[in-house]
């Protein structure tokens, strides 16, 4: 399985300022400002909502990602932003630019405006969600979470990488630097020779316009 592995700095939700209006809260992290929206959930309680906060630049296929520069004025994050790539059997959907996090907060930053959000730690834990009944937005809207949940969007599996090949122009990059096949945290050049071979191999087998020679990977 390929998976693209992220990195991100947790004190990018840090708090410096918080304005509540009636409506909308902006939030002042060390990047810059965010708009969120308030909504109630399914049992009444009051959310603080944002959907779409960056925290990579949009990714450039086969290479790492890169962590999102500061932005001046307020970065609107009331709406939702594409869904990562998914395969539903031969129809690929959704965008490569999809590193975005959605945080909700049920009504904690009135009570706590630092202590415990500013300093609190995140666990981030991927999962596929195959069995994931509900869609997660409405999971948190239920009102049945205590805590902050934060939502990360990310490429995972073939999908988010391979599929697209197909319909792309980069049939030619992987020509001469076949390595960026291989996960990021295979570093040695006898895995990356004997790993990007075989998942070259795996996707395009002996077609015509791939060179199976391991002196272009090295």
């Amino acid at each position: 399985m390929f998976v693209k592995h992220i990195l991100f700095v947790v004190n990018f939700l840090a708090l410096k300022f918080l304005e509540v209006s009636s409506d909308n809260v902006q939030v002042t992290t060390n990047e810059g400002t965010i708009l969120g929206k308030t909504s109630l959930s399914e049992k009444n309680h009051k959310m603080y909502m944002f959907h779409g906060i960056p925290y990579a630049e949009p990714p450039k296929r086969f290479e790492l990602s890169v962590a999102k520069s500061n932005w001046t004025g307020v970065l609107d994050c009331t709406r939702e932003r594409a869904q990562c790539v998914q395969g539903r059997g031969i129809i690929v959907q959704g965008s490569e630019d999809c590193l975005f996090l959605n945080v909700a907060s049920p009504n904690a930053f009135n009570n706590y405006p630092l202590t415990g959000i500013a300093l609190g730690p995140v666990l981030e834990v991927p999962h596929p969600t195959a069995f994931l009944t509900v869609k997660s937005d409405n999971s948190i809207l239920s009102g049945q979470f205590t805590r902050v949940p934060v939502l990360v969007g990310y490429n995972t599996n073939e999908v988010g990488i391979m599929a697209p090949l197909a319909f792309s122009g980069s049939v030619p990059t992987l020509q001469s630097e076949p390595k960026k096949f291989v996960p990021v945290d295979i570093i040695s050049d006898k895995n990356l020779t004997e790993a990007g071979l075989k998942i070259r191999k795996e996707f395009f087998g002996n077609a015509p316009y791939i060179t199976m020679d391991s002196n272009l990977i090295n």
